[in-house]
């Protein structure tokens, strides 16, 4: 099954902006949390485990970056998510996912 493309979430990103201004050593986890847990609300937990969208924002700190900087599109970062998402969800590994989001999915991208 595939994953829709959620509404862009413009004032979470103009917080984004803000947080990586104000303390840029915390943006990655504050960026990350931010996106995982929008995403995995839009998306369902059966189609896309809470961890296993961590692990994939996690793995894609470049490309969420570029979004909440206004260097990338929410189309594009979501794309991008999306399709790591889907093919290690896939994968035998991403399915046997442990809760505390540890498992055998690599966290390459």
């Amino acid at each position: 099954m595939s994953l829709h493309l959620p509404a862009e979430p413009e004032g979470m990103r103009a917080e984004l902006r803000r947080s990586v201004a104000d303390a840029p050593a915390d943006a990655h986890a504050v960026v990350g949390r931010a996106l995982a847990g929008y995403l995995s609300a839009a998306w369902g937990d059966d189609l896309a485990p809470p961890p296993l969208v961590r692990r994939v924002v996690d793995g894609s700190r470049y490309e969420s970056y570029l979004w909440v900087m206004g260097d990338r599109r929410w189309a594009q970062l979501v794309d991008t998510l999306a399709g790591r998402l889907e093919r290690r969800r896939d994968h035998p590994a991403g399915r046997q996912l442990a809760p505390d989001g540890r498992g055998g999915v690599s966290r390459r991208p």
